[in-house]
């Protein structure tokens, strides 16, 4: 809220002024030495794991004493309480006194610090200046007490006081209450507390991420964490509030929902949640609370039945103790991998999960790689070690797949470490959830230098690719799990992929089976990134050969650019086409959605083009053009300057440790800015050397020796507009078993297939390459018992951006045709001229394909044509 623009309320200082119980003061209980501290999604403190088993403490009356808590006594036998069913933390709405830190620090317990002050109002600049000179004020005086687990400095500003201001402002606004308490208590965690009507608000500089979440229905509820751990992305997710009305759903039904919800924050990765509240003794606003009673005993402290469900669910937190979990076997491909070995094992024999062995097969390496192996072998039983020749990455991961005891085979690099907890959450995704694999994210160690820093947050790396917040379509091979009897079906993985592509490769194979990939935001590993610029470039080849072959396989997996068909969103990219779309609020009528979520535009066609070889291809033409005909210079000019805002978008977006100094922070964008740009070029270099080279054709076209002759390739058939087919059959053939053999010989053939949504007139739709594209309609007569007319009509189509560049380029030619020589005049009417029959001998190449499609799928299914 950091503008001035609408109306502006003057609030007097009187309503800012915030009751503390006793002026701020200096500490007297020591500063805490060992601060709480971040470790990817989850905390840590006192070296130990910290999942937050909280509830919410107030707000209360003011006492006696002029402090809004109850006296002392009450508080230490209120904090006995907790403790005595395993809560841990104590959210606070009021900022307390120093006396009630002091009594936290006795029962060990940690304090969420609320500081309050009045969001609910429009504040002018005066306003807010006293609110952050407050906020700094109470974190210098309560945030480094050892009790303090975390400072948050703001609570659900409504939805209204956020639209009056506008996203960006009230996102800034927050970010100076931020830096104003990191000011004041550097070692402190600093968070603000959104809930779903504001979940747009992108605050990518809290510590962790907090929601108040209130949903009845458990599977919405589940659905909604789901979304949250996506939004927060690798930074801690907890629930600042849940909880439920005793009053008019019944304390029974409160138990009930508490231990449901409270099971499902730890299943699906939270570090915690805060339930509210303790009591039913609620103040709020200058009057009693007396119609709502949330509180886990009444207001006489008497347990209610909620009390003591909370107690039974926290002694089964974060894994359930009752269960029988299924065996897991851990597989380690490692190739000249002594470098990072070591740390890897070293976290994969300190797993925390109860029944699991470690695979590692030493793929012919040169270095110390088996050695290392043998000695963690030597010394832990559930390790062991398979030496083989260097057959490449796939062969390797089958040896281990053979190897494998258990009935969950999860997948690791040998440059990655893993998280203790992270073989509990694939194996929860794969007991809970309709799927036969999973996976989870791949962060960069803390560790790292610079250099491996910023090529975590450049585009190209491995990463999971989601269709929706619990279904995967992709997950990356450093980081993933099936049940073993669905890798045992498809007799394992493709060998050809000896350094990338196999977990693409299986990925795709088990969809096509029918079969769902899931995803766990918390089952993680830190994987070691690239620590040079070279070593970079060097991978990103070497994905592009990896993708060349995967288009070979899978070529209706891939679009006429030749990238990737992805149906879901690939996590942890830039959005490369906000130049040209911008997100998108759903805030309801009058601004009244109880959900407002910020949507992403689809990146389209133009924000590929950049990363294919025939782009490079054509300005690299046009550049060579423009030595005839100077104007063509400008198009090269402008596609770079594109280029350049675009990379330097996205290295001013991206997020650093607002802890570094400024200028270490702008070297790190500036680097990230490069890596944006050169990876393209990278990647198109290993296409290329791959063999998915410029303006491919589909494949080798049918010739008269192997179809008939009416089916070969005639360059007039370029200028047809449509095709009709006709098939005859006496075994009762079927429209859908012909679309669907006819899919599937088109995509062996190299064409991109399309079926209809449900909102088209047509069936199916089939490209190939950027220019030839068709649309079809099938139609079944029904001749009588088995008899069967099968009819096909096709109708040919050329991109629309296509015939209006052509007529554009014929027009500048023609312009520029004046003020050339006879010899440059010619070759500027060459270039269209030229494009014009690659066009159309594309198109021709199309319908000699389609009709061998159809003749092949015919003769498959006993029907023949009908000329």
């Amino acid at each position: 809220m950091t503008g001035d623009r609408g109306a502006r309320l003057h609030v007097p200082p009187e309503r800012l002024t915030m009751t503390t119980g006793q002026p701020t003061q200096p500490l007297t209980q020591p500063v805490d030495t060992d601060c709480p501290q971040v470790q990817a999604k989850f905390l840590q403190v006192d070296g130990q794991r910290f999942h937050i088993r909280g509830v919410s403490y107030g707000t209360f009356a003011e006492s006696a004493a002029g402090v809004p808590f109850p006296t002392p006594e009450m508080v230490r036998r209120d904090f006995a309480m907790m403790r005595a069913i395993g809560l841990n933390t104590v959210r606070l709405y009021d900022v307390p006194p120093t006396w009630l830190l002091d009594l936290a620090t006795e029962q060990d317990l940690r304090i969420i610090l609320g500081i309050p002050w009045p969001q609910h109002l429009c504040l002018d600049r005066a306003g807010r200046q006293e609110v952050l000179h407050q906020v700094r004020e109470v974190a210098r005086a309560c945030g480094r007490h050892a009790a303090v687990l975390m400072c948050c400095v703001g609570n659900e500003i409504p939805t209204q006081i956020v639209r009056w201001y506008g996203k960006k402002q009230t996102e800034r606004f927050i970010q100076d209450l931020c830096a104003a308490a990191r000011d004041a208590a550097p070692d402190a965690l600093i968070t603000y507390i959104n809930y779903p009507s504001t979940e747009y608000l992108e605050l990518p500089f809290l510590d962790l991420v907090g929601f108040n979440v209130y949903l009845h229905d458990r599977r919405a509820f589940q659905s909604y964490l789901a979304r949250l751990q996506l939004l927060a992305g690798d930074r801690p997710l907890f629930l600042g509030e849940l909880g439920f009305d005793s009053l008019r759903h019944g304390q029974e039904w409160q138990a009930q929902m508490l231990q449901a919800q409270l099971r499902d924050v730890f299943d699906y990765g939270l570090c915690g949640a805060v339930v509210f509240t303790w009591t039913d003794d609620w103040f709020r606003g200058g009057h009693q609370v007396t119609d709502w009673a949330f509180g886990l005993v009444d207001r006489a402290r008497q347990p209610k039945p909620a009390y003591h469900a909370l107690g039974e669910i926290l002694a089964q937190t974060p894994f359930r103790s009752d269960w029988r979990w299924p065996s897991i076997s851990v597989v380690v491909a490692a190739y000249n991998a002594a470098a990072t070995l070591d740390d890897c094992l070293t976290s994969l024999t300190q797993l925390t999960y109860p029944d699991y062995e470690v695979i590692v097969v030493n793929d012919g390496s040169t270095d110390t790689t088996g050695d290392i192996a043998e000695k963690y072998a030597t010394v832990d039983p559930r390790l062991r070690v398979v030496h083989t020749a260097n057959g490449g990455l796939g062969a390797a991961r089958n040896v281990g797949l053979a190897e494998a005891r258990g009935e969950i085979v999860a997948y690791t690099d040998a440059d990655c470490r893993a998280n203790p907890d992270w073989l509990y959450y694939l194996a929860l995704t794969l007991i809970n959830k309709p799927v036969v694999g999973v996976g989870g994210p791949n962060l960069v160690p803390p560790d790292d230098g610079q250099v491996a820093r910023c090529v975590g947050q450049a585009p190209g790396g491995p990463t999971h690719i989601l269709l929706s917040d619990e279904v995967a379509e992709h997950i990356p091979g450093c980081n993933m799990a099936f049940w073993k009897w669905a890798l045992d079906e498809l007799a394992g993985f493709n060998p050809v992929y000896r350094q990338a592509g196999d977990d693409v490769d299986v990925c795709w194979r088990l969809q096509a089976r029918g079969y769902g990939l899931g995803f766990s935001p918390a089952a993680i590993v830190w994987h070691h990134r690239r620590d040079s610029v070279r070593a970079y470039l060097k991978q990103q080849a070497g994905y592009g050969r990896a993708e060349a072959l995967l288009e070979r396989l899978h070529p209706g997996k891939f679009n006429g650019l030749g990238q990737v068909r992805w149906a879901g969103r690939i996590y942890g990219l830039p959005l490369v086409s906000s130049l040209l779309a911008r997100s998108r609020i759903y805030q309801g009528v009058f601004g009244s959605a109880p959900f407002q979520s910020l949507y992403q535009p689809a990146a389209g066609w133009l924000a590929y083009l950049y990363q294919t070889p025939e782009w490079y291809a054509l300005l690299g033409l046009l550049a060579l053009l423009s030595a005839f005909a100077p104007w063509l210079f400008l198009v090269p000019v402008g596609a770079l300057a594109l280029r350049v805002i675009q990379v330097l978008q996205a290295g001013a977006g991206t997020q650093v440790d607002p802890r570094l100094p400024w200028l270490q922070r702008w070297k790190q964008r500036a680097l990230i800015a490069v890596l944006h740009f050169l990876q393209p070029l990278a990647r198109a270099w290993g296409r290329l050397r791959g063999g998915l080279g410029p303006f491919r054709l589909a494949g080798a076209p049918p010739g008269a020796g192997t179809v008939p002759a009416h089916v070969a390739v005639r360059p007039h058939h370029g200028l047809r507009c449509r095709l009709t087919l006709a098939f005859w059959g006496q075994a009762g053939q079927e429209k859908d078993t012909f679309l669907k053999q006819l899919m599937e010989r088109l995509q062996a053939s190299r064409c991109v297939t399309n079926p209809n949504s449900g909102w088209e007139g047509w069936d199916l739709r089939v490209t190939q390459g950027l220019v030839a594209g068709a649309i079809l309609l099938a139609a079944v007569e029904d001749h009588g018992g088995p008899k069967r007319l099968l009819r096909l009509r096709v109708r040919f189509e050329t991109p629309p951006w296509l015939g209006a560049g052509l007529l554009a380029l014929a027009a500048l030619v023609a312009i520029g045709v004046g003020r050339l020589s006879a010899t440059g005049a010619l070759l500027g009417l060459t270039l269209p001229l030229a494009m014009t029959a690659w066009i159309l001998w594309q198109r021709a190449r199309l319908v000699a394909r389609l009709r061998w499609a159809a003749c092949q799928v015919a003769e498959e299914m006993d029907m023949w044509e009908l000329r």
